[in-house]
């Protein structure tokens, strides 16, 4: 198959531009193991889940702290033991239906085997602000450390939580972290004292008329939009977060 050249101001990226936000979200469960694979299968090598730990203390992949959105059950994720969620679907009611409804909330420990199965693809897992509140920061990386010590060439711990991503770095569990940051001005200093290797940002806390550069690389959420994903790549961003990965790997990758 012939390589596409680059062509007047169109940029060719490859997939490691791109991270696939909590899996292949726009056509499967958020967070979802099926959703996930189904983001590999389409080329994503950087994939991002979110992480909620159980009232007994057990992570899964889930973002809401409410049930409601995705499982349709009242009450949160502290609420419930981890063998009650399991009983839960992670089904997406309002965007799906009932079409997903045998899906089933998946733990941390489930992904496991499909990080080892995908050597290529790294996963970069956001420990959720509620699960941090709930169990406190020494808990939460113990556990999590615990549970992806076998795959930790692989994984990078981030979070909008200060303190866990430095505490992540200092303690020496997770070699490789980000930070998510709230606003774009104080961009170095949240960098250097947490140690961060990478920096997520929303697009909307940007100022349009700047450079996206800082110290670390920086990934930028959310952009569905090609035309979008190239403007924000070539004003510096090393990365953008996307619901849509298989759309933009196929509108803007060498190799897709």
């Amino acid at each position: 198959m012939a390589v596409p050249s680059r062509v007047d101001n169109m940029c060719l990226y490859t997939n490691a531009n791109f991270i696939a936000h909590r899996g292949l979200q726009r056509h499967f469960p958020e967070n979802s193991i099926l959703g996930i694979e189904a983001a590999i299968h389409t080329g994503a090598v950087n994939i991002e889940v979110d992480v909620q730990l159980s009232r007994d203390g057990i992570a899964l992949l889930y973002h809401d702290f409410d049930l409601q959105r995705i499982s349709a059950q009242k009450g949160s994720v502290s609420d419930f033991d981890a063998e009650q969620l399991q009983e839960f679907s992670a089904h997406e009611p309002l965007r799906f239906s009932d079409k997903f409804q045998s899906c089933k909330l998946p733990l941390l420990h489930d992904l496991i085997a499909v990080i080892k199965k995908h050597p290529a693809v790294h996963f970069y897992i956001e420990v959720k602000e509620d699960a941090i509140n709930a169990h406190g920061h020494d808990y939460c990386l113990r556990h999590l450390g615990q549970i992806l010590q076998p795959v930790l060439a692989q994984v990078s711990l981030i979070s909008f939580d200060e303190q866990i991503v430095k505490q992540a770095k200092s303690s020496g569990l997770f070699p490789k972290t980000g930070i998510v940051l709230r606003d774009w001005a104080s961009r170095e200093t949240v960098i250097e004292a947490t140690a961060a290797d990478i920096a997520y940002i929303n697009l909307t806390r940007i100022p349009s008329s700047e450079a996206i550069q800082a110290s670390c690389p920086i990934a930028v959420y959310e952009i569905a939009d090609a035309a979008l994903a190239r403007s924000t790549l070539q004003r510096g961003a090393a990365k953008i977060e996307t619901f849509a990965i298989d759309k933009l790997l196929q509108e803007l990758c060498l190799n897709p």
